[in-house]
């Protein structure tokens, strides 16, 4: 497969933790059970690379596989999991319920390079090489279209992306529409605006996937992928 358009420099994701665990840190995380969408998911992985920059290794805590919105905000709720990994709307609605707040940023520019030493493009649009190879003019289409989508993003309010959406997504039993815009104004910044890769994107998903275990032999970056 090849990624034809990067839409995002950052996870998304924040890890909520129970309100009154006071956890600042995921050495914090020894003991407890952490919440993630599913073992084996990317949620998984950046929950497994976090504890290992933080010298914690797989014995010393658990994973559950929280899924999102309503099974994620349960779990929290009903004390199955202390801490989870999970994006909007479900960090807003925990943070209404009041019974979480969101103690790692993996959403924002800022967030990312805290805590993952850069930007971490996550989000992309991917296709079959084989596709792409024989359809190059659609394949430029489709990522001249998702670019101007970018830029359009980057360009306008979270209000105005609220008032372009399905009314369904952003109203739901979850989250209100002023709910969803104000989620969006604080965590906008995790969109790229041109639709590139970030030049030391790549490095940072390496190291990730590395500490994590993911990766276990050499890689050189400079084969996996150019700006074409």
């Amino acid at each position: 497969v090849i990624d034809v358009a990067q839409l995002s420099g950052s996870t998304g994701e924040r890890i909520m933790c129970a309100k009154g665990t006071n956890i600042t840190s995921p050495a914090q995380w020894k003991g407890k059970t952490v919440g993630v969408t599913d073992i084996g998911s990317g949620t998984d992985q950046l929950t497994l690379y976090l504890a290992a920059r933080y010298h914690l290794t797989t014995k010393d805590f658990s994973r559950f596989g929280a899924g999102a919105g309503s099974t994620f905000v349960s779990a929290l709720k009903n004390g199955r999991i202390t801490c989870g990994m999970t994006t909007q709307p479900t960090v807003t609605a925990i943070e209404k319920l009041g019974i979480g707040y969101s103690a790692f940023d993996l959403a924002t520019t800022a967030g990312v390079q805290k805590w993952l030493g850069g930007f971490a493009p996550t989000a992309g649009v991917l296709a079959l090489s084989s596709w792409v190879d024989a359809n190059k003019a659609t394949t430029q289409k489709v990522v001249d279209a998702l670019v101007a989508t970018m830029h359009w993003i980057n360009t306008h309010s979270a209000a105005d992306i609220a008032n372009a959406l399905p009314p369904s997504y952003v109203n739901n039993s979850l989250v209100t529409k002023a709910d969803y815009i104000t989620a969006l104004t604080q965590d906008k910044s995790q969109f790229l605006p041109d639709g590139m890769m970030p030049a030391t994107g790549p490095q940072t998903i390496l190291a990730i996937d590395k500490l994590a275990g993911v990766v276990t032999g050499p890689v050189n970056l400079t084969t996996t992928y150019t700006n074409d």
